[in-house]
C-alpha cells in the first residue's frame, strides 16, 4: 500500500520498537451535533440509541443512529466528561465539580446524585454496571494538579457509595478503569514512580479485593487505558500499547504507539481504534501491533464509541460528531482514480476541520457539469465562490483561505443541477 511510512522511537530504558502507519481513505460522516461546545465522551448501546457529553453540561440525545440529536435538560451547566449507559432507558453521566447524574428513561429526565460535589472534585470515569449500579472513576485537586484517584461503587442507585479503590496511596494515580462483568474489573495508572510504578490492578470480586501487577516495559507517564474484550483477553496503552491473554497477570508489549497515549480506545479482539486528544482516529486490525491513520477529515477527535467491527461513533471539540458503518476504512479499489468510476455527484468532508486559515474541499461529479461551490456564514450569508463554473468528471479539489473571516462555523454547499449538498466547517483564526 502506498504512504507508508514508519516510526521509529527509542526509549532511554527500552529496546528499539518499531510501529507501521499506513494512511488510507476513510468513511467517516459528519452528523449535526446542533452545538458548538467542546464534546468529551459517548456511549451507544446498539445501532440506534446514543448520548454525547460535553462543555456547559451539555447532554445530547439520539435514537436514529445520529441523523438527529437533541439536547436534554440535565439542571447543570458545568463541563460533563463521560456517560455510560447499560441499556436505551439506564444511564450515568458524570463530571466536575462533581456532577453525577441518573437516569431511567433514556435521558428524558435526570436525577442529580449528591455525593461529593467539592469544587475541586473531577468524575472524569463512569460505567454503567446494571440498572441501578455503577463505578465512578474519580481524582481531586490537590495543590496544582489531580491527584488522590478513588473508585466508587453504587449497587442502589446512589443512595450508598463504597470506595473499592485498589490502595490508599496519595501519589498513585488511576487513568482508567473497566469492567468486563460486574465482578470482573481493572483499573490501571502509575504508582508516582515514574517508569517504575507502572501498574494495573485487577479485581474478580466486585472491588472487595484488588490484585497488582507491573510491566516488564517501561512507558512514560502512565498506562492511560484499558480495555478487555472478555475475563482473559485485553490491551493497556500508555506511549506503548500492550497486550495480556491470562486477565492482566501478564503483559506482552506490541510496540510504540505512533501518537502518543489514547483518550479514545476501543478494542473488539483484533480490530480496535484509539485516537488522542482532539487528534485524529488510528484503526489496528492486527491486535495492535500496527496502526492506519484514518482521514476521517477531522483531528479534533476526543472519544470513540464502537457497537460492532463496522459501526462506530467519534466525538470532540467544538461539537464534533462522527459516524462510520464499515469501521471506517475504504479500500483502495473503492477509491474511484477517475471520472468514469464515479456513480455519484459527492461531497467530501474538508480537511483539516477546524482549519486556521486554509482547507481543502474535495468533491466528486460522474460527468461534465456546471458546479457551484460556495461558503457561507450560520445567517446563511454568501462569503466566498470557490467555484462557479463548469468543470469535468472527476475528483477535484479546491482551497478555501479563511483569513479574511472571524474565527466561528461556517458552511459549503455545492450545487449541481438539483444535486445540493451542505458540510459544515470550522474556521479558529
Amino acid at each position: 500500500m502506498k504512504n507508508q511510512s514508519r516510526y521509529s522511537i527509542k526509549f532511554a530504558l527500552a529496546t528499539l520498537v518499531c510501529t507501521t502507519v499506513n494512511l488510507v481513505s476513510a468513511q467517516w460522516f459528519l452528523q449535526n451535533s446542533t452545538t458548538v461546545q467542546a464534546l468529551h465522551g459517548v456511549c451507544f448501546v446498539d445501532s440506534s440509541h446514543g448520548w454525547a457529553v460535553g462543555d456547559s453540561g451539555i447532554v445530547l440525545r439520539t435514537v436514529d443512529a445520529g441523523e438527529s440529536w437533541l439536547r436534554q435538560s440535565t439542571g447543570t451547566s458545568t463541563p460533563v466528561l463521560s456517560v455510560s449507559f447499560c441499556d436505551e432507558h439506564n444511564g450515568w453521566v458524570t463530571g466536575v465539580p462533581g456532577t453525577i447524574l441518573r437516569s431511567t428513561d433514556g435521558g428524558s429526565s435526570w436525577e442529580r446524585i449528591m455525593h461529593d460535589t467539592s469544587t475541586n472534585v473531577r468524575n472524569f470515569k463512569v460505567q454503567c454496571l446494571g440498572q441501578s449500579s455503577c463505578v465512578i472513576l474519580r481524582d481531586s485537586f490537590e495543590v496544582d494538579w489531580y491527584t488522590r484517584s478513588r473508585i466508587w461503587k453504587t449497587t442502589d442507585a446512589g443512595d450508598s457509595w463504597t470506595d473499592i479503590s485498589p490502595r490508599a496511596n496519595f501519589y498513585r494515580q488511576i487513568r482508567d478503569l473497566f469492567f468486563a462483568t460486574t465482578s470482573t474489573g481493572w483499573s490501571c495508572g502509575s504508582g508516582g514512580q515514574y517508569v517504575d510504578g507502572l501498574q494495573i490492578h485487577r479485581t474478580k470480586d466486585a472491588g472487595t479485593s484488588w490484585d497488582t501487577y507491573y510491566f516488564d516495559a517501561p512507558t512514560y507517564g502512565a498506562v492511560q487505558k484499558v480495555c478487555f474484550k472478555d475475563s482473559s483477553e485485553g490491551w493497556a496503552a500508555g506511549d506503548s500499547i500492550y497486550h495480556s491473554k491470562d486477565g492482566g497477570i501478564t503483559w506482552t508489549t506490541l510496540g510504540i504507539l505512533p501518537f502518543g497515549y489514547p483518550t479514545g480506545f476501543v478494542m473488539l479482539g483484533d480490530t480496535g481504534w484509539a485516537s488522542p486528544r482532539f487528534g485524529r482516529i488510528f484503526q489496528t486490525t492486527n491486535g495492535g501491533v500496527t496502526w492506519t491513520a484514518q482521514t476521517s477529515g477531522s483531528q479534533g477527535v476526543e472519544n470513540i464509541s464502537f457497537v460492532s467491527m463496522n459501526t462506530g461513533w467519534a466525538v470532540g471539540n467544538h461539537g464534533l460528531i462522527l459516524h462510520t458503518t464499515n469501521g471506517g476504512l475504504i479500500s483502495v479499489e473503492e477509491s474511484p482514480p477517475n471520472g468514469s468510476q464515479i456513480r455519484n455527484y459527492e461531497l467530501n468532508q474538508n480537511y483539516p476541520n477546524p482549519f486556521n486559515p486554509a482547507t481543502t474541499i474535495k468533491y466528486e461529479l460522474p460527468k461534465s457539469s456546471e458546479v457551484k461551490l460556495g461558503v457561507y456564514d450560520l445567517l446563511g450569508r454568501e462569503v466566498s465562490v470557490l467555484v462557479n463554473e463548469k468543470k469535468d468528471a472527476g475528483v477535484h479539489e479546491v482551497r478555501f483561505d479563511g483569513s479574511g473571516l472571524s474565527s466561528g462555523v461556517y458552511f459549503y454547499r455545492l450545487t449541481v443541477g438539483d444535486f445540493v449538498a451542505t458540510k459544515r466547517l470550522l474556521l479558529l483564526q
